[in-house]
């Protein structure tokens, strides 16, 4: 079903691992697939999570996040894309700054790609923004890669601008 290891270093030395894992999900989920770490919050990615509920659902995504506390790392949420389609790799990427978490699906919109921005409010997160790249192509992959700063993302879309000369186009 996927893991994430979390280890501390203590006096110079790194300790033994915990492992955190989610409630939930499916074994070929992937979880564990992005992480991202902020003081005592994780999130972890799970690309290929599979809707709530919907049994025709594959591949939609999410993330799960977790708190440490009292020693371990607790579920504190999990976050599905909020128009989440099959196949968009919800999760595949992420990154985690305080209460602000950016989760990609670069798959989605015909492989175009989306990123969407939460804040955490208390023990709940909010999608606060939805983002994709301006004169966006189908493979471009908005959202493959991110970093977060106070007042920055950054987001890679490694397929867009440079295209190789070789892409197929069919005109009918």
């Amino acid at each position: 079903a996927g893991s994430a290891w979390v280890y501390t270093r203590t006096g110079g030395v790194w300790g033994p691992p915990q492992q955190v894992m989610r409630m939930g999900g499916g074994p070929r989920d992937r979880f564990g697939a992005a992480l991202a770490l902020s003081g005592d919050t994780l999130a972890v990615g799970a690309p290929l999570d599979a809707a709530n509920g919907i049994a025709s659902s594959y591949a939609r995504g999410a993330a799960y996040v977790f708190i440490l506390g009292g020693g371990s790392w607790q579920q504190q949420a999990r976050i599905g894309a909020t128009a989440a389609a099959n196949g968009d790799l919800f999760g595949l990427s992420l990154s985690l700054l305080g209460e602000r978490l950016a989760i990609a699906a670069p798959a989605a919109q015909l492989l175009r790609g989306r990123v969407a921005l939460y804040e955490r409010n208390g023990a709940s997160w909010q999608a606060v923004a939805e983002l994709g790249a301006a004169g966006g192509l189908d493979g471009d992959r908005f959202g493959w890669s991110l970093s977060l700063a106070p007042d920055r993302l950054v987001v890679g879309q490694p397929l867009a601008a440079g295209k190789p000369k070789h892409r197929l186009e069919l005109a009918v």
